[in-house]
């Protein structure tokens, strides 16, 4: 493409009369969002958040022009829909949250490792400011909680930059924790791109560690995105499930969760547009596609491995090729030994199987634990069935608007009423997943659920509890939507005008995660 074909592209595109449109709107609501700031914070309630409030009220005003502008295309393009929505609460969330670990769960961690991974990767340094942000965590948090709000404090919180960009200014070696032996790293890349695009660029570390985050979050919108525009039906589930507020939260943090959830998301499209098109057949490299998709996102937590039960009961008739059928689904299982030798292997190399999580406390191994589960299955599966009864009910509900360290948020029950209520507003005829597939499916997931019970029980608890610590509810996100997906209807389905609808539970879960930024954060500053 010679430099005039470049030209006239870009030329085309500027005199796109959408394009002059979403670039006026855009303007006018940052000219507005100044205003509103000035109007509501500074002049009627005499508050001054700083940048702060205008990146609230510019974020606000953001919403409300795009979900305008989009509202006639929601269900058409209700990817380009959730990537608008998403990118702008991340980016929303990294401009105005501390820059600094201590603020999501186990973000200390997740940054240690990435900053390992582009050290490693690319032959360069682990510095001193990295080491610092790392070791002082605790502190962090502490500062969120106090009496003072700490933590939020504007003076505090530029002394604390000041002090860790000038750290990073000397460039002084600090001592990696070599946290990139798993295969889990592969999580890491997109925040570890971020930071060394900052690095290139010869940026602040404040400015490298948001540009990690942002990467994070972009790349979550991308796959997400990417599911919701291949599914055939189920795409405003998709849609809600990518931005609930907890994942947007961690999204925009240093976490492997999101990787997790968004390429999920997108092996499960491919699995459900496949088998609930009765002409569509199955090819080996739609297959082995699929199975490569879940095999990157289930990586970093193999457990979810599990809720891939129900590809064992596609039936042979799906197939291209039915005589290839059964190599297909021995595939699965497979990648399923495969995915869990990735964990085990380096953990064994490691001798950490017969340490587990230090987080966890004293007494804590793995190894020990397996025996002691051999030696009592009967207590132990009772332990098991009693703490998964708690786990899967309702006390789920305000983990969708669960912040960390920042606190719980409100409106989870609203978050959980629409969730629960786009899955009967699918009126797409195709939409026809055999029964079959549904109810291995709904089994492979409750299979998920006592994984995730499971490996936290021989992982992260001492040798022989009778209690499970440390299951997060988060870690049931990655269900949502195959769950949502199952329980679709195939008759009844509610009557709605698809196109003037869609945008209302999405802008509910935007202003929610709005609100809540708000109150647990900016209002502190």
């Amino acid at each position: 493409m010679t430099g005039l074909d470049t030209a006239n592209k870009v030329l085309k595109v500027v005199k796109n009369k959408q394009v002059q449109k979403w670039v006026i709107g855009s303007v006018i609501a940052m000219i507005l969002g100044f205003l509103l700031n000035v109007l509501v914070f500074k002049a009627a309630l005499k508050k001054d958040y700083g940048y702060c409030g205008y990146v609230l009220w510019i974020a606000i005003c953001f919403i409300v022009f795009f979900l305008c502008q989009m509202r006639a295309i929601a269900i058409k393009r209700m990817e380009m829909v959730f990537a608008v929505i998403a990118l702008i609460l991340g980016v929303f969330y990294i401009a105005v949250s501390p820059a600094t670990v201590g603020v999501s769960w186990d973000d200390e961690v997740h940054y240690g490792r990435t900053v390992s991974l582009l050290s490693y990767l690319s032959g360069g340094k682990y510095y001193y400011a990295d080491e610092d942000q790392i070791t002082s965590y605790q502190n962090t948090i502490a500062s969120y909680t106090d009496e003072q709000k700490s933590g939020f404090n504007r003076e505090n919180r530029r002394n604390v930059s000041e002090k860790t960009n000038r750290e990073y200014s000397e460039k002084v070696k600090g001592n990696n924790p070599q946290g990139y032996e798993s295969f889990s790293s592969i999580a890491y890349i997109p925040a570890a791109l971020g930071i060394l695009s900052g690095r290139i660029l010869r940026l602040s570390w404040v400015a490298c560690f948001n540009l990690g985050r942002f990467f994070n979050l972009l790349c979550y919108v991308f796959v997400t995105s990417l599911a919701i525009k291949k599914l055939h039906s189920g795409k405003l589930l998709c849609a809600l499930v990518g931005l609930i507020p907890s994942t947007i939260f961690m999204a925009g943090s240093y976490s492997y969760d999101p990787w997790v959830i968004s390429w999920s998301l997108l092996g499960f499209a491919e699995f459900f547009n496949a088998v609930a098109d009765d002409d569509q057949k199955i090819s080996v490299k739609q297959w082995m596609k699929m199975l490569l998709t879940f095999a990157v996102g289930f990586l970093p937590k193999m457990v979810y491995v599990v809720t891939l039960f129900p590809l064992l009961f596609v039936k042979s008739e799906k197939f291209e090729n039915p005589k290839k059928a059964l190599a297909l689904k021995m595939a699965v299982i497979l990648m399923a030994v495969l995915l869990a030798l990735s964990y085990f292997v380096p953990e064994m190399i490691r001798g950490a199987l017969a340490v587990g999580d230090s987080r966890g406390g004293t007494n804590v191994s793995t190894i020990g634990q397996m025996h002691f589960i051999l030696a009592h299955s009967g207590n132990v599966a009772s332990i098991i069935l009693h703490f998964f009864i708690q786990y899967a009910g309702l006390s789920i509900v305000p983990y969708t608007q669960l912040y960390a360290y920042l606190g719980i948020g409100s409106f989870d029950a609203i978050i959980f009423i629409l969730l629960f209520t786009s899955i009967f507003l699918e009126n797409t005829p195709e939409h026809k997943v055999p029964f079959a597939i549904k109810l291995t499916g709904i089994i492979g997931l409750i299979l998920g659920v006592f994984s995730v019970i499971m490996s936290m029980y021989m992982s992260f608890n001492p040798v022989g509890a009778q209690t499970i610590a440390g299951v997060q509810n988060r870690y049931l996100f990655p269900l949502f939507f195959p769950l949502g997906y199952y329980l679709i209807p195939r008759n009844g389905r509610i009557k709605w005008e698809k196109e003037n609808v869609a945008v209302y539970p999405i802008a509910a879960f935007a202003f929610s995660f709005i609100y809540n930024v708000y109150t647990l954060c900016i209002v502190y500053y």
